[in-house]
């Protein structure tokens, strides 16, 4: 059931009210939404650095997309999933609150880019759905022992157009990045998220979704920020993982059986197998664009190597405490 028939008070902020969302505003970003797209957002300051812009509740009937966490608003907060959107940030605003009971889609966050051509400027928050109702971003997914990650995640969109005409990935914006971190700082902290679920799509859906792609700057939200699994240069060696005690050797050759059976481990969807399967190259395409490869999109289609094998073992014996 789609939010707004849950019997919660409804709330509308129509373009020629002057309503108390425009009078907490006052800001020329909440202007310029509003006379676009007739949505009058209010602006609350959630971090001594960080304000959000908050989407009302609407009086359509399937306006709101977002319902009930099976538990209700306490229901657990396991995991954090970053997407691309595909498409500018007015196109996302109204994807995400149009009026229609057909394949309605949302995220809690969108973070925009900066868009000369609607002027948008890059790195404001707009949060869509509250922190403790289900967005819709995940769709059918897997992740350890969590199934549909809608009910117990939150979700980030950052406006990009994520592939562009000539099939190449687009680099992210660099202020789009800066404020992702701060927003997942504190979402982590708030819900206690373990570092390996913090996650792409891609990793939760790796048959169907390839955002947020293999240019997203995962080493540096690691590094600068602190934010979700990686491996630092040393820890990328055999010597350096060995100090982590792998509950296994590392075979001296790539092993279809190794990878599949470490994947799983680390909490991708798939069966231990000993031959390349869609399934298999599936996981090994999300998981170079996350570890392995990431910023390297020539390898994206690359075959299994002692890379991919020297990562996922660092990683399942790095964050073995976090595995289930």
């Amino acid at each position: 059931m789609i939010a707004g028939a849950e019997g919660e008070e409804k709330k509308i902020c129509s373009f020629d009210q002057k309503s108390q969302f425009k009078q907490l505003i006052g800001d020329q970003f909440a202007d310029q939404v509003e006379r676009a797209t007739k949505i009058c957002l209010s602006k609350e300051q959630i971090d001594n650095e960080m304000v959000i812009y908050k989407v009302p509740r609407f009086s359509e009937i399937n306006k709101n997309h977002y319902n009930n966490r099976s538990n209700g608003d306490s229901s657990q907060i396991t995991a954090l999933i970053l997407h691309y959107t595909v498409t500018n940030f007015y196109n996302t605003l109204d994807l995400f609150t149009r009026d229609t009971e057909v394949n309605p889609v949302s995220s809690t966050y969108i973070i925009t880019q900066y868009e000369s051509q609607n002027q948008i400027p890059s790195g404001k928050v707009i949060q869509v759905v509250p922190e403790e109702k289900k967005a819709w971003h995940a769709g059918i997914s897997r992740w350890q022992n969590m199934v549909n990650l809608n009910d117990n995640s939150i979700g980030i969109e950052l406006v990009s157009e994520g592939v562009n005409q000539q099939g190449q990935f687009v680099p992210f914006d660099n202020e789009q990045i800066i404020v992702l971190a701060q927003l997942c700082k504190l979402i982590i902290q708030k819900f206690k998220i373990s570092p390996v679920c913090v996650l792409g799509h891609s990793d939760i859906a790796p048959n169907r979704k390839m955002d947020p792609g293999i240019l997203f700057p995962w080493g540096i939200l690691y590094t600068n920020y602190g934010i979700g699994a990686w491996l630092t240069e040393q820890e990328k060696t055999i010597h350096g993982i060995m100090k982590f005690n792998p509950e296994e050797a590392l075979p001296q050759k790539v092993s279809i059986s190794f990878l599949s059976r470490h994947f799983k481990k680390f909490g991708y969807y798939i069966q231990e197998i000993n031959v390349e399967t869609k399934e298999f190259w599936d996981v090994l395409k999300a998981f170079k664009a996350h570890f392995s490869y990431n910023q390297i999109p020539e390898k994206y289609n690359s075959i299994p190597d002692m890379n991919d094998m020297i990562w996922i073992w660092g990683l399942t014996a790095k964050y073995k405490e976090y595995l289930s």
